[in-house]
């Protein structure tokens, strides 16, 4: 289950991972609302079950009394196909360092895999293919766990500057807390940001739950599902209701599976 970022930042938070301040909103209105609470420049960001949304416009930056205007533009709008319902309006952090974090399962170990850039806000995957020595990749026994002090080994090869390294050791530990106490398949934050004071922010998240795990978590997914809108197809749905697994493709043809 994909996750929007409002509520994957709640749960990061939650972690002791610092994110910026953040008012969801459905209406021009209610972002002018939450701007002016905010104050100064805001970004607003469009809920949208899809990557790289900054270059197709789903995200900008506008100063409090241009919020509802921007906000109505984008509410207006479809983005990679997906209808544009929630905006998350967000405080601006400045910027000094944008580096890229994850923790994922990893199929080919069958174990979690943290993973840390000193490249970040870029495409991971271009850099994967042009410079895969630049993504730091770390196997996790999940008998043992990941702490901060693993996490400052494997940062000992990476160009980040050693002042930094203890607070973003810290926070990758953290993301990898996270992983596990909510039975996520994917935590990906991209960018985490060094404002100019060195403190790390999740300037923006990627969280998906394991669809089998979602019965060991019912408040949050009860809050956190349908966020995007209904999903899956009508058939695909009905199979949900009856604890199957079913994935429709066009013309006859569908696939059952339950392991």
């Amino acid at each position: 289950m994909l996750v929007s970022e409002h509520h994957g930042k709640a749960l990061l938070r939650a972690g002791g991972i610092a994110v910026p301040r953040g008012v969801v909103a459905r209406t021009p209105e209610q972002a002018a609302a939450a701007a002016g609470e905010l104050g100064g420049v805001v970004a607003i960001k469009a809920q949208i079950p899809a990557g790289k949304r900054g270059k197709a416009g789903g995200i900008i930056f506008a100063e409090s009394g241009e919020a509802a205007r921007r906000a109505g533009e984008l509410l207006a709008s479809s983005i990679a196909g997906f209808p544009v319902r929630t905006l998350l309006i967000e405080q601006r952090v400045e910027i000094a360092r944008e580096l890229y974090a994850a923790v994922m399962n990893d199929a080919a170990t069958k174990s979690p895999l943290v993973l840390f850039s000193a490249e970040g806000g870029i495409d991971i995957e271009e850099l994967n293919v042009s410079n895969p020595d630049a993504i730091l990749r770390r196997v996790v026994d999940i008998r043992r766990g990941f702490t901060a002090a693993d996490a400052r080994l494997m940062l000992a090869g990476s160009t980040l500057e050693e002042g930094l390294r203890d607070a973003v050791a810290d926070v990758l530990a953290k993301l990898y807390r996270q992983y596990r106490a909510l039975d996520l398949e994917l935590l990906e934050v991209n960018p985490l940001a060094i404002d100019r004071g060195g403190r790390a922010w999740a300037l923006d998240c990627k969280l998906s739950v394991d669809d089998s795990a979602r019965s060991r978590h019912p408040d949050f997914v009860a809050e956190a599902a349908g966020a995007f809108g209904p999903a899956g197809t009508e058939l695909e749905q009905r199979g949900r209701e009856l604890g199957l697994l079913y994935i429709e493709l066009d013309g006859q043809v569908g696939v059952l599976a339950n392991g």
